[in-house]
C-alpha cells in the first residue's frame, strides 16, 4: 500500500470535503464519524402533501419520485420480483395496468387476488412453470408468436418488468435503475386528499401494511434518503445529510436538497437521528445508535448553540477525544499526524 505523503495530505484537507470537515461539528462514534450539525440538530419530515405544486400544464410535482434515478442491486431485484404481488394492488391504476401488461410481455402474468373472479389463464408459480416448459400462461407455444428481443433478454426475471438498463456517460455499468413512467417512479402515487394532493410510495405502503421493515423490500437509496454515507482517506465514512452545504460531495442535485422536508420542515419535526432512528440502528447497530442518543441529550442539556460538547463515554482512556469544534484545525474526527 503507498505512504500518505504530505503533499497528498494536504491536498486532501483542502478539497472540498476535507474544507467541509474543517468547518463542521463532527462526533467519531463506534468508528463513525457523524455530522453533528446535520445528524443531531437538523429537522426532517416526509410529508406528501407539503412537497406538491400544480404547475401551469396541471401537472402536480414537487416530490422526489420525480426524475429519480434509483440503482439496484441484484439482491433488491430479487426482494421487489418476490413481493411484486403484493405491492401492486397499492399501485396506481394506470401505473398497475402498464406493470401488468409488462409481465404479460415478458411471458409472466402477475397472479390475480382472491376477490377477483378466477381466470381461466393459470397465473402466479404456475405461470412461471409454464414459463420454464418454453409455453405461454395460456398453454400455447413461446414461438407461436415471437416476444422480441426484451423477452430473449429476460430468461424469466420478472425484474425486468420494473427496471430499466443505466447509461452512465453512453457506456453500460451493467447496472439496472427502477423503470420511470412519464418521468415518474413507476410506484409512485398521487391521490387527493383533504382537497388537494398527496404522494406516496406503494413500497412504502405494501410494507406497512404487512409490518415488514422498509429495508426488506425497498431499495436503499430511498429508504437511506436524505442520509448519506462517504467513504473518507483514513478508512472512516462520513454520516451526514444531502443539503446545500454538501450536495457537491454528497453527489445530489440542488434540486433535491431544496425540497421541502430538508429545507423547512415544520417546527414540531422530529430530528434526523431521531426520524431514522429504526435505519441508524439496523445498520450501524444499538450501540451506536445509543450514543448517537446520549449525544444528543448530552448537547440538549447544555447550551445547544455551543459548539462544545462534553461527552467522553463513547472511548476508552487513551483514545483521541471524538469530538471537533468548529474551526478547530485537527480536521474534525478525522485527524492527521502531527508532523
Amino acid at each position: 500500500m503507498f505512504t500518505m505523503e504530505p503533499e497528498l495530505k494536504g491536498y486532501l484537507e483542502h478539497n472540498t470535503l476535507g474544507l467541509y470537515l474543517r468547518c463542521t461539528e463532527t462526533a467519531e462514534i463506534e468508528g463513525l464519524v457523524v455530522d453533528v450539525k446535520n445528524i443531531l440538530d437538523r429537522r426532517f419530515f416526509c410529508d406528501g402533501t407539503r412537497c406538491l405544486q400544480p404547475s401551469e400544464g396541471g401537472e402536480v410535482k414537487g416530490d422526489c419520485c420525480r426524475g429519480p434515478i434509483v440503482l439496484l442491486t441484484d439482491l433488491e431485484k430479487e426482494r421487489l420480483a418476490a413481493h411484486l404481488e403484493g405491492i401492486m394492488p397499492h399501485m396506481a391504476p394506470k401505473a398497475r395496468a402498464w406493470l401488468e401488461a409488462s409481465l404479460r410481455a415478458f411471458g409472466l402474468r402477475p397472479s390475480r387476488p382472491k376477490a377477483r373472479a378466477r381466470s381461466a389463464e393459470p397465473s402466479g408459480l404456475r405461470a412461471e412453470a409454464l414459463k420454464a416448459e418454453g409455453l405461454r400462461p395460456s398453454g400455447r407455444s413461446l414461438t407461436a408468436k415471437p416476444q422480441g428481443k426484451a423477452l430473449a433478454r429476460s430468461k424469466g426475471d420478472r425484474s425486468q418488468a420494473f427496471c430499466q438498463p443505466y447509461a452512465w456517460r453512453g457506456k453500460d455499468p451493467g447496472v439496472a435503475a427502477l423503470r420511470l413512467r412519464k418521468g415518474y417512479c413507476l410506484f409512485r402515487v398521487l391521490e387527493r386528499h383533504d382537497g388537494g394532493w398527496c404522494v406516496r410510495c406503494a413500497i412504502h405502503k405494501y410494507c406497512l401494511t404487512q409490518g415488514l421493515a422498509l429495508w426488506e423490500v425497498k431499495p436503499f437509496c430511498c429508504w437511506f434518503w436524505p442520509l448519506s454515507l462517504l467513504p473518507l482517506y483514513n478508512g472512516r465514512f462520513l454520516l451526514t445529510v444531502h443539503t446545500m452545504d454538501t450536495y457537491t460531495f454528497t453527489g445530489e442535485s440542488r434540486g433535491y436538497v431544496k425540497k421541502v422536508c430538508l429545507s423547512s420542515p415544520p417546527p414540531e419535526a422530529p430530528f434526523i437521528y431521531q426520524a431514522f432512528a429504526a435505519e441508524l440502528r439496523h445498520l450501524f447497530g444499538e450501540a451506536f445508535y445509543e450514543k448517537l442518543a446520549a449525544l444528543a441529550a448530552e448537547r440538549e442539556r447544555g447550551n445547544e448553540g455551543s459548539p462544545r460538547i462534553i461527552w467522553k463515554e463513547c472511548v476508552s482512556e487513551g483514545d483521541a477525544l471524538p469530538v471537533s469544534k468548529r474551526g478547530d484545525p485537527s480536521f474534525g474526527a478525522v485527524r492527521l499526524p502531527r508532523r
